[in-house]
């Protein structure tokens, strides 16, 4: 038979309830979970303060059982989230917890947003989001190069370097163009 303690007040939603143990702060996993976000204005990101998993999404443990911080949120505000479905950021921040930054999505969506945002490692040309140059400036790039502009002229026209005019004339990098 479980032990209940003198009746305590939730440091969340301020309803009493009777802890489990004297060091009970919260009244649920809901209440609880909210003493690890750092909540600011509703377009805001509210950034998980407490573990992480090796993706950098924020893990919530309760009661022995782990959860993605952002996938509690969107079961408590909106339910259960539907089998095959993701839930994915508008804002591209894994710590986030806001419920108005999240979607449903499926794993191809999850993928398109990603290539989309330049997120991915395979992300090529103006997307990838270390891209210096647009689709355009390379055709241009490769038209001053077949009129036998030199690249260090070029490189200086774009400000990048006379490496990376080596390069797309190669064909190593913006070879998709």
């Amino acid at each position: 038979m479980k032990q209940y303690y003198k009746s305590k007040q939730c440091q969340f939603c301020k309803n009493f309830f009777n802890p489990h143990s004297p060091n009970h702060k919260y009244c649920s996993a809901y209440c609880t979970f909210w003493d690890y976000v750092k909540l600011g204005d509703a377009s805001e990101c509210w950034p998980w303060i407490r573990g992480k998993n090796s993706d950098g999404y924020g893990i919530f443990k309760h009661h022995g059982k782990t959860f993605s911080a952002h996938r509690f949120m969107w079961t408590e505000m909106f339910g259960k989230i539907p089998d095959g479905m993701h839930v994915l950021h508008k804002c591209d921040n894994p710590l986030c917890v806001n419920p108005n930054h999240f979607f449903l999505g499926t794993q191809v969506d999850n993928i398109k947003d990603m290539m989309l945002k330049g997120r991915s490692r395979n992300s090529k040309g103006e997307y990838n989001n270390k891209a210096k140059l647009t689709t355009d400036n390379v055709i241009n790039i490769r038209q001053l190069l077949s009129k036998g502009i030199f690249q260090k002229h070029i490189a200086n026209l774009y400000n990048i370097s006379r490496c990376t005019i080596s390069h797309i004339e190669s064909g190593y990098t913006w070879s998709h163009i």
